[in-house]
């Protein structure tokens, strides 16, 4: 990850800011940065403290410590390396998870399709990035984590369910637990698509969309809309964006 700003992306912008019901701007997202090396874990705090919206609240250099401020500080969003000396970003994803903690989890690896991507997706983590992802990625990416959206392109989540997703047991789907319109909702998007590509497949506004997808969550027991995906390839529902990329 490079250490310079570059330009900011869709979803965190200096000029863009969210504000409530009553125009007020919103507070800055709370990051947390966990890596057990201090130049990458700077230069991202460098990347992020620089746009309006976000701020680092806290820097981790290891799983146990990450697990403390995480509970100490309530951050909005993790930045956690997948793997650290110790106790692994895998090992504090399944901790936060067991807990019942869903803060959102961008996980850092250094190899895009390695295994423990997948296991990552599998326990809950709403997006991943290689170290190497240029800062106007990074930024798109935690924005769109943070408003609750896509974090994953299909093709890319594809390649990563069909390289390690086949030799997991499948648990017995939950769909019915839905309403039709939530099982509609569901397979959209385990597509892959957007709130707003939902919404207008749907007809309906993206409000209601976001809405929806967070009664699937909870009644699924799921943190993310990439658990939901990697669900779904899991219990044969579907496969993200299998008639083409």
């Amino acid at each position: 990850m490079s250490t310079q700003p570059g330009h900011a992306a869709q979803g965190i912008t200096a000029t863009d800011a969210p504000a409530d019901a009553s125009g007020v701007p919103a507070a800055p997202a709370r990051i947390l940065v966990v890596d057990d090396q201090p130049l990458f874990a700077q230069g991202l705090t460098l990347v992020l403290n620089a746009q309006a919206h976000v701020e680092v609240v806290g820097q981790a250099s290891n799983g146990t410590e990450a697990l403390e401020l995480i509970a100490e500080l309530r951050p909005d969003a993790v930045l956690l390396d997948l793997r650290m000396p110790g106790m692994s970003g895998l090992q504090v994803l399944a901790r936060l998870r067991e807990g019942g903690d869903l803060t959102p989890v961008v996980v850092l690896t250094t190899l895009r399709h390695e295994r423990a991507v997948y296991e990552a997706l599998h326990r809950g983590a709403a997006a991943f990035l290689t170290k190497d992802a240029p800062p106007a990625l990074l930024l798109e990416t935690l924005g769109r984590v943070l408003d609750g959206d896509t974090a994953v392109g299909a093709p890319e989540l594809r390649r990563v369910l069909e390289k390690h997703g086949a030799d997991l047991p499948l648990p017995a789907p939950l769909l019915p637990e839905l309403t039709e319109r939530e099982r509609a909702v569901f397979l959209l998007c385990a597509r892959g698509l957007s709130n707003q590509e939902i919404a207008e497949s749907e007809y309906v506004t993206l409000a209601t969309v976001k809405s929806q997808v967070s009664a699937i969550l909870r009644k699924l027991g799921l943190a993310s809309r990439v658990q939901l995906a990697v669900y779904a390839y899991e219990n044969h529902i579907t496969r993200p964006a299998l008639d083409g990329d």
